[in-house]
């Protein structure tokens, strides 16, 4: 190992060597207008922001509103948000940086019109719904030069420097292969189509999973006395994630703290995550849930909040 110094530069040379760094064998383009797709969480930031930087963005969206999964419909629809459905993160950190929640949640945990509303308010604070075509589908995009060229359900064809394609990855179903060969005279449904118990009164209901989605409908179901039974079928172990803390404290607040993340050696924090979790999944255990094939403090280990 050389003894030699490693030469030290200012912040200003810093700078200018990772600028320099960064566009190195990158071709520089000269983007100006931004096409963008959906207009939920990511595609009203990505309009906001292009707005910021000087771009002329151009936002389609299919529906007649914004907030896209966070506005709950009846099926079939585009959301797959239920009733009773509120975030499993907490107001603090479901809140975008630059806007803070305008009213009081009805909870540490905001429900979905809560939500809604908050996009709401955002677009409102920042005047971006000039910039969205509502009621507007895209149905093709393809690049011709150096061009984006977006075709749309109106027959209106755009053009563009760059496409933001903010469409999500939750609104749409898949059943799995055996679900559409079952022969017997029951409902098969997936949980984007569930809104309520309603449906499931004096009937047995098995919850295929073991995902967020699965815990929240699984529990509502379990809670109603009318339902008759309810039985919950994973392939695979999970470590369950509370949203609480034994105090009613929001877990992810402590789980993202500085201080937890970087102030804690990574021993330390196996140790306290195991104390966090250990009680919850000891009663999931008890009723037959495995744990996770490598344990619950591997790197890639599934869980469920």
């Amino acid at each position: 190992r050389s003894m030699v110094p490693k030469p030290r530069h200012t912040k200003t040379e810093h700078k200018k060597r990772s600028h320099e760094n960064l566009f190195t064998g990158v071709r520089k383009m000269a983007i100006e207008s931004v096409g963008i797709i959906g207009t939920g969480t990511i595609g009203l930031c990505a309009i906001h922001w292009c707005v910021k930087r000087g771009l002329k963005p151009v936002a389609f969206e299919r529906n007649n509103h914004i907030g896209g999964i966070w506005v709950a419909e009846e099926p079939p629809c585009h959301s797959p948000a239920y009733d009773s459905l509120f975030t499993n993160s907490s107001n603090a950190l479901m809140n975008l940086s630059d806007h803070p929640f305008p009213f009081k949640t009805s909870s540490a945990f905001p429900h979905h019109k809560e939500i809604s509303t908050y996009y709401e308010t955002y677009a409102d604070k920042f005047e971006l719904r000039k910039y969205i075509n509502f009621l507007t589908e895209v149905t093709r995009v393809y690049k011709k030069d150096d061009k984006w060229i977006v075709l749309t359900s109106a027959g209106s064809s755009y053009q563009f420097d760059a496409i933001m394609c903010c469409s999500g990855r939750l609104w749409d179903p898949v059943l799995p292969r055996w679900a559409k060969t079952v022969s017997n005279p029951i409902d098969i449904i997936h949980s984007h189509q569930y809104r309520n118990t309603s449906k499931y009164v004096g009937k047995n209901v098995l919850i295929v999973g073991i995902g967020n989605s699965a815990l929240d409908i699984s529990l509502e179901l379990a809670q109603d006395p009318n339902v008759k039974s309810v039985m919950v079928s994973c392939r695979r172990g999970t470590t369950i994630i509370p949203t609480r803390d034994g105090k009613g404290n929001p877990v992810d607040k402590r789980l993202t703290s500085r201080m937890f993340n970087y102030w804690i050696n990574s021993a330390m924090r196996a140790l306290l995550f195991g104390r966090l979790v250990q009680d919850v999944n000891k009663k999931f255990r008890k009723y037959g849930l495995p744990e996770p094939a490598d344990g619950m403090g591997a790197p890639r280990a599934p869980f469920s909040n």
